[in-house]
């Protein structure tokens, strides 16, 4: 902040400066031996704080103030006087004078009167900026007056920033939110606000549209990187508010092109007005065929490879968010026909693709979500054909996804009219462990996960880890990883990189 002084004596006057040295790091200190010297000051510096002596000649502290305040209402004012007179006092507090000093000047009632009033005055300013930032996202959500200063105005720039994608639980990290100040060359006028907990807006103002478009595209890429520190993806677009177009429809329309060039696994920035190019997925497609004969065969250990390649395929391609849901989509719809010859089967409602696909922000969560629906989908079709092999990689995943999976070999062996005997020696060939170790490897990992999250009681993870008896699974627990799973979990709290494997 900018702090003025005005004292008419020079030895009184650097003395005074002396004593302010302590402020000069972090503001800004002006002197001046006569109320002019202020005022023409004043048209160069905006005065936050003003530290006159009462009694100058030509025009007294008193009237000093009167004037600057015509100009500059928020200005807070210190008056120092060698007279202990009430009536200057009153009036002073008439003026909105926050401190009256009586010299000698003392350094440590002079800290304390500037340190209370900049105090106040920061207080003041983050209290108005609060209420301006409030009417702003009012404005850009469109529940703002008609009569809104923020309504309509000269253009300006937009900078707009997403995490992850739209139906995924990132949200801003309040302490690592950007400051105008982060960003070089950002004018002191910018406003940073977050409508809500996943959308970041920056304003930038300017007076005319050709004073900004060739700057708004680095500032944007400034403020991206900046923010790219929230640790997921970040999509950020740019555009000009042009003159007479309302906060809310600019804002309306930068939320469509951020939904046009969301991606998962990656971080994007776009000028808002590119266009995206059609891409070429026949390769991807080719792959798709494999998998459906691989499904047709019913040989599921060959389907997640090949999954895989398709994830690999569409990373490549570096689809949108909204290309990959069209994608999928077609892709199931094609599997589904050739699988029954009908359509009316479904491996997933069209709907729930599109609203699953929000949630991700990886490729591997997706190649997760299509093995899951498929392996599903395959069980609904029936699994007679299967050979045991088969069974065992059907038996693998539904103990790794499915809440409700089977505990148990002989209850799988029934369900799908196998032996039980030769079910459980393919099961140690394909994996080279026993059911009831792979089982108990699966069952301990997904404790471990639950006892991560720190919210849980020890009966309700023991539940969700599949016993019914807390003591037992505390006792399996030590016995695999060494420790109590309250021993974890205060581990877990004091040191989160914790590893899985203990």
């Amino acid at each position: 902040m900018n702090i003025l002084v005005a004292e008419d004596e020079v030895m009184a006057l650097e003395e005074i400066e002396y004593l302010l040295q302590a402020y000069k790091t972090r503001h800004s200190v002006y002197t001046a031996q006569n109320a002019f010297m202020i005022l023409e000051l004043c048209q160069k510096v905006r005065p936050d704080v003003l530290i006159t002596d009462i009694r100058m000649p030509q025009m007294d502290g008193l009237e000093l103030i009167g004037a600057l305040k015509k100009n500059f209402p928020d200005m807070e004012a210190i008056i120092i006087s060698g007279y202990d007179d009430f009536s200057f006092a009153r009036k002073g507090m008439q003026l909105g004078v926050k401190e009256y000093l009586l010299k000698p000047l003392k350094e440590k009632a002079l800290h304390h009167a500037v340190d209370k009033v900049l105090f106040e005055l920061q207080e003041e300013r983050v209290k108005k900026r609060k209420l301006s930032d409030w009417t702003l996202i009012r404005e850009l959500l469109g529940q703002g007056n008609d009569m809104s200063e923020y309504l309509v105005g000269e253009s300006c720039g937009i900078v707009m920033s997403f995490l992850g994608n739209e139906g995924n639980l990132d949200v801003w990290d309040p302490t690592l939110q950007i400051q105008v100040d982060d960003i070089k060359g950002l004018p002191s006028e910018t406003c940073i606000v977050y409508p809500d907990s996943k959308r970041q807006c920056v304003i930038v103002p300017c007076q005319s549209k050709d004073a900004i478009v060739h700057q708004l595209g680095g500032w944007a890429r400034k403020i991206h990187e900046a923010i790219l520190c929230q640790r997921c993806a970040v999509h950020t677009t740019y555009f000009i508010k042009e003159s007479g177009e309302t906060f809310h429809s600019a804002y309306a329309l930068g939320l469509q092109r951020i939904e046009r060039q969301m991606k998962l696994d990656s971080s994007t920035i776009t000028d808002g007005y590119s266009k995206n190019t059609n891409p070429d997925l026949s390769r991807t497609w080719e792959k798709v065929r494999v998998l459906e004969i691989y499904l047709s065969k019913r040989e599921l250990q060959k389907v997640r490879p090949e999954i895989d390649k398709i994830m690999g395929e569409l990373k490549i391609l570096q689809l949108t968010v909204k290309e990959l849901i069209i994608f999928i989509t077609d892709m199931l719809t094609a599997l589904q026909y050739n699988l029954t010859k009908s359509l009316s089967k479904k491996i997933v409602e069209i709907d729930e693709i599109a609203v699953s696909i929000k949630k991700m922000s990886s490729y591997e969560e997706l190649g997760e979500w299509l093995q899951q629906q498929l392996f599903v989908y395959v069980n609904k079709l029936g699994t007679n054909n299967l050979d045991a092999r088969e069974l065992v990689q059907m038996l693998m995943h539904q103990i790794k996804h499915d809440f409700e999976a089977p505990d148990s070999l002989q209850q799988f062996a029934k369900e799908h009219h196998v032996s039980v005997g030769y079910l459980s020696r393919m099961f140690k060939t394909v994996l080279g462990i026993n059911f009831s170790d792979y089982l108990l490897e699966i069952r301990m990992e997904r404790a471990m996960a639950l006892l991560g999250i720190g919210t849980l009681s020890l009966a309700e993870v023991s539940h969700r880890a599949g016993y019914d008896d807390p003591k037992y699974f505390s006792q399996l627990f030590k016995k695999t990883y060494g420790i109590t799973p309250s021993e974890y979990g205060k581990q877990k709290k004091n040191s989160p990189q914790i590893g899985k494997k203990l």
